[in-house]
């Protein structure tokens, strides 16, 4: 459930799946927090995600090319929420014959008598988020736009990761990075569970970024990127070289200052 001024819209997400050509219909509920009568009014509109992961909802047309907005009708817009009350909003999906892969849309709510925040992540707050898919025709594709690993004054490795999804359906990113020296050693791994997406939309981008904070020694090393988007299929693994140079006195007093700090956290 998401809270909004007054109301709270449920659920947060609706995901469907459908034959091609086929309709189908479902129903969000509106839940009244207040003991005032509210008037509202439901539209549909797009929905896309940043690379970011921040999910914006706006009349304007997505960018990752795969709007759903036109395939959603309401049965019912102007919504009198009683006092303390519920009320089920109607929604019926249809699929054009030959749609294929995934389509995205939302339904947002407004209130009539309070002028809320039209921004796209608020709208975001107070909307259904809907995922439509094509039984049958999806297909999984990415690739990785560029990865870098930069040091950064403190001697921490700044690892930098952008992929794009370039299948017609969204997946759920696994990106794990492994460190490794001049003689190919590896000196342990990060995985970017809690900074990554939890999935990213067809036509979309994710940019992920870490920071490797163990000393490193003077040296040349690898950054090793392993994406995977499928996970029937192997990851994909590019490389991102880096050299860590010989510390002055105020470099090395920045980097045992980072290591206080680290060790303090």
């Amino acid at each position: 459930m998401k809270e909004t001024v007054g109301f709270l819209v449920s659920p947060m997400h609706i995901d469907i799946a459908l034959r091609a050509g086929g309709r189908r219909s479902q129903a969000l509920e509106v839940i009244n927090l207040t003991r005032d009568n509210l008037p509202l009014h439901a539209s549909v509109m797009e929905w896309a995600r940043t690379p970011d992961g921040k999910d914006l909802v706006s009349e304007e047309g997505p960018f990752h090319g795969y709007s759903g907005r036109e395939l959603i009708s309401l049965r019912q817009t102007e919504i009198d929420l009683p006092p303390l009350g519920k009320r089920r909003i109607p929604l019926t999906f249809s699929l054009p014959t030959g749609t294929t892969g995934e389509r995205y849309a939302a339904v947002t709510v407004d209130r009539k008598d309070l002028q809320l925040d039209s921004s796209p992540t608020e709208r975001a707050r107070r909307s259904t988020l809907i995922s439509m898919k094509s039984e049958g025709t999806g297909e999984t594709a990415a690739e990785i736009s560029s990865f870098e690993a930069i040091r950064k004054p403190t001697g921490a490795i700044e690892l930098k990761v952008h992929v794009k999804n370039t299948g017609n359906v969204s997946f759920v990113p696994e990106i794990v990075i492994y460190m490794r020296d001049e003689n190919n050693n590896e000196l342990g791994k990060m995985a970017a569970t809690e900074v990554s997406p939890s999935f990213i939309q067809a036509g979309g981008e994710c940019a992920v970024s870490l920071d490797w904070l163990k000393v490193l020694n003077p040296g040349e090393y690898t950054a090793v990127l392993a994406f995977r988007f499928d996970p029937n299929k192997p990851p994909m693994a590019q490389r991102a070289n880096f050299e860590v140079p010989e510390l002055t006195e105020t470099a090395t007093a920045a980097v045992e200052e980072q290591n206080i700090l680290n060790t303090t956290q």
